[in-house]
């Protein structure tokens, strides 16, 4: 972390994020839709990170730049809702929560109270996927469907704004919305929904069913958001545990034992007539984790919590040896099981410092105790160490296949919000962030249960 992010201070500092190989600025970051683009984003992803390190220099010198450069009304700028709630409005609230400067949750407030027009743009108060500053305009042409990770991926960040200031308004507008959908679907027999759905009426606009890119978070957010909540509204919960059990019964490949498999599933016209797709990437990764964080918070008990640890290890094998058992050590964006010959192929070899499944190291480890996940982990870092570093911070690579592949000259900035992050904490004891104090958004910031 040390060598990472001063390597961005000497570089690229106020930029969102540096370009290792060319030593070099990069004034946007790539994301959902439009990304973001002059914030100082991997200022504010890694604050978070830098505080939990010891890093208090580094912290400090953010904080100033915080104070004297990021401000959401000089000027105009059209950015991704998604990614400016989980790493600008969640990074805030994570830095404020760590260190108690009231700064930080005044930046907060600032954003969030911009971005709520987003919520308002329609009857069901599904959210608009752009948002525009500083204005909080609306494009009401921005077309009649969303995909459920944007929706979904709201309620930690506005919950916790809402109960830092005391104001229901923000904790309000973003359940609305989720609240719409799941009763516009309540008399579906599946509770898994499709990665995309109508603004307006809440019902599925499209045929594809994953836990991967496009919809991961929202599943994610439906525990913590219950664990955040100090498991008050069990609405929350009982979602979760129903989605599980449909990934279980409907998205799950059995290989040789060793792997349970979370793939996307696509309909033609009836379930009957849909077929499995063996393709899983890195987002999906997050499930295992997922699944082991609700078991540390007994949202299941008895057969049925013995069932989600049973597929979360296998999930957990899948992932680490699906994505991770390549020539580098590193792990591909992506892979193809082929179940013909039992065998998995990397589908899309880049490796781009993605988090998920370190996330899940440790939250299995937490669950289990087993050190496994530590050697797995710490094999990571080791492929990271050696092909990733550079002169100045850390590179993703192109093919995780070729040990002299080229690197992507990126150094994202959720590696240091995340990936870096998840790497201590495998290897820390659980008072650090224990999970009894703190929730994790799907950028890795830390926010206190209160």
């Amino acid at each position: 972390m040390h060598h990472a992010f001063n390597s961005y201070e000497h570089y690229a500092y106020g930029a969102d994020e540096l370009r290792p190989l060319s030593k070099l600025p990069r004034r946007n970051v790539n994301g959902a839709g439009l990304g973001l683009s002059d914030f100082g984003v991997s200022i504010i992803d890694a604050m978070s990170t830098l505080y939990t390190l010891n890093m208090f220099e580094e912290f400090d010198r953010g904080q100033v730049w915080v104070e004297e450069n990021l401000f959401f009304d000089k000027r105009k700028t059209e950015a991704s809702f998604f990614e400016a709630t989980i790493r600008l409005l969640g990074g805030l609230l994570a830095a404020y929560d760590l260190s108690g400067e009231r700064v930080f949750l005044d930046k907060a407030e600032d954003l969030g109270s911009r971005m709520m027009v987003n919520f308002l743009g329609s009857e069901s108060g599904i959210l608009y996927p752009n948002l525009k500053l500083p204005q909080g305009q609306i494009n009401i042409d921005e077309g009649d469907r969303v995909n459920l990770a944007e929706v979904g991926t709201t309620l930690l960040e506005f919950g916790a704004l809402s109960q830092r200031l005391g104001n229901e308004t923000y904790k309000e507008a973003a359940e609305r919305g989720l609240r719409f959908i799941h009763a516009a679907n309540k008399g579906s027999h599946e509770a898994l929904l499709p990665t995309h759905i109508f603004r307006e009426t809440g019902l599925p606009d499209s045929d594809q069913y994953t836990v991967g890119a496009e919809y991961d978070s929202y599943l994610e957010y439906l525990i913590k958001y219950w664990i955040m909540n100090k498991k008050r509204d069990d609405f929350w919960r009982d979602r979760w545990v129903a989605m599980v059990d449909d990934v279980l019964d409907r998205l799950r490949v059995k290989g040789n034992g060793t792997a349970a498999i979370a793939v996307e599933f696509e309909f033609a016209g009836t379930e009957e007539n849909g077929s499995l797709s063996p393709v899983m990437d890195h987002f999906a990764c997050f499930l295992p984790g997922n699944i082991a964080l609700g078991l540390l918070h007994d949202a299941v008990k008895g057969e049925k919590a013995e069932e989600y640890e049973s597929f979360a290890k296998k999930m957990m094998n899948a992932c680490y040896f699906g994505l991770y058992n390549t020539t580098t050590g590193l792990g591909c964006q992506s892979y193809y099981y082929d179940q013909d010959e039992d065998k998995i192929v990397p589908n899309d070899p880049s490796y781009k410092q993605r988090p998920e499944v370190i996330e899940s190291l440790v939250m299995l480890y937490r669950l289990t105790g087993n050190d496994l996940y530590q050697q797995w982990g710490w094999s990571i870092f080791q492929a990271i160490e050696k092909y990733c570093k550079q002169e100045a911070g850390y590179s993703g690579v192109l093919d995780v296949t070729d040990e002299n592949s080229g690197s992507d000259d990126e150094q994202q900035s959720f590696f240091l919000a995340e990936t870096l992050k998840y790497l201590y904490l495998l290897f820390m004891g659980e008072d650090t962030l224990s999970l009894d104090e703190w929730v994790f958004n799907t950028e890795a910031h830390p926010l206190r249960i209160m």
